[in-house]
């Protein structure tokens, strides 16, 4: 098992929320990517949205992932 896993509070995370990703559709799920850039949200309408977390736009849009 990878310690990465196993020593999950030797991270760096955000202490509380600077903003928000404006979307139509509601987000069911979503993961960041190992480097913490990418941000992937599937939608409760079948999308999943890939979100350039540093720039807070849309990379890329798959439709109909059902």
């Amino acid at each position: 098992m990878s310690l990465e896993l196993l020593d999950s509070f030797n991270h760096s995370y955000p202490e509380e929320n600077d903003g928000t990703l404006e979307s139509s559709s509601q987000a069911l799920t979503c993961q960041f990517n190992r480097r913490g850039t990418l941000l992937a949200v599937g939608c409760n309408d079948g999308r999943v949205v890939i979100w350039d977390f540093l720039t807070r736009s849309v990379a890329k849009t798959y439709s109909n992932h059902v």
